[in-house]
């Protein structure tokens, strides 16, 4: 199981909050080596991506950096996962059957492909 955020699974594909890039950079790079590795070794691996949660620090902290950044998310999806909800989502995925390689809880507009401009 590995968990993440869907601002650094898709960091390559979406944009992200400027404050947010170094941490989604690195996050990604963690994903992709353990993808990696676990591949490597036979090991079945689930990724759990979230949205923004609702009351995390990461959340209040990008919104004192960068006011507005929870309005703009709220604007494109109309709701984000609360911290439960997406507790919910990685245990179903660490106690259920082994999922899909990727889980996404919260704001599925980042599993569309970004549209071609």
């Amino acid at each position: 199981m590995f968990v993440t955020s869907h601002q650094a699974h898709f960091v390559e594909q979406r944009p992200v909050p400027a404050a947010y890039a170094p941490v989604a950079v690195s996050k990604r790079a963690c994903e992709s080596a353990v993808r990696e590795w676990a591949t490597e070794h036979g090991i079945d691996l689930a990724v759990v991506s979230g949205d923004m949660i609702e009351g995390t620090i990461t959340v209040k902290l990008l919104e004192r950096i960068e006011p507005g950044t929870m309005a703009g998310r709220l604007d494109q999806v109309g709701r984000i996962p609360t911290v439960a909800e997406f507790a919910t989502e990685i245990t179903a995925a660490a106690l259920g059957p082994l999922p899909a390689a990727t889980v996404y809880g919260g704001g599925g507009d980042y599993s569309i492909p970004p549209a071609v401009s």
